[in-house]
């Protein structure tokens, strides 16, 4: 084990970032209890408002505390873009600021508050773009596929965003992963 400069203390393997990824998760799932693998297959989406958010969308301290009092994490929060929305509409939630605020708060409290300090991921709906409040849209990828005109779908496809457009405001937000859209089905042949 690699000895932690600031403390004296030993660093497990699953926390070395100089360790091999592979060497880091064998330690990490050794570590694990069957309860804290559960909870890394959860998801908290349409419960942000009971477990982890306030009436605005931001974070509850004292609610995510009451909600996983026993320490085991989380796996992922889906949409934090639709945090603090009555009903949970993307379009009247978050902004990537606020949504960026919001997971750096939720992540922290998850590294904190939890016996090994996994991480939680974060996931944004962007099959046809950023389904968010300031999002960019375009049009559903079954409809392009529809026209059977490869043309009008190639377009999006290769959009590239200005610094302050789409990927800007993904990045800020901070998902960990997204549902994009995918060009396929476009051709009369690969419909059959």
């Amino acid at each position: 084990m690699k000895k932690n400069p600031n403390r004296g203390a030993k660093i497990p393997p699953c926390k070395n970032p100089s360790a091999p990824a592979a060497r880091r998760v064998k330690d990490l799932l050794a570590r694990m209890t069957i309860e804290e693998k559960a909870a890394q297959m959860m998801c908290v989406w349409q419960e942000k408002a009971q477990k982890l958010v306030d009436s605005q969308g931001n974070f509850d301290f004292q609610k995510a505390k009451a909600s996983f009092k026993k320490g085991h994490g989380i796996g992922q929060v889906g949409r934090p873009s639709d945090a603090g929305a009555n009903p949970a509409t993307p379009a009247d939630g978050k902004t990537a600021r606020g949504m960026a605020e919001l997971t750096n708060a939720i992540q922290k409290f998850f590294i904190e508050n939890t016996r090994l300090g996994i991480p939680v991921m974060f996931h944004e709906e962007c099959l046809h773009g950023h389904a968010a409040k300031d999002g960019t849209s375009f049009p559903q990828p079954i409809g392009l596929g529809a026209t059977f005109n490869p043309d009008s779908s190639s377009g999006f496809t290769r959009w590239r965003p200005r610094k302050r457009g789409f990927a800007a405001r993904i990045t800020r937000s901070r998902p960990s992963w997204t549902w994009r859209a995918t060009r396929a089905g476009t051709r009369r042949g690969n419909l059959r």
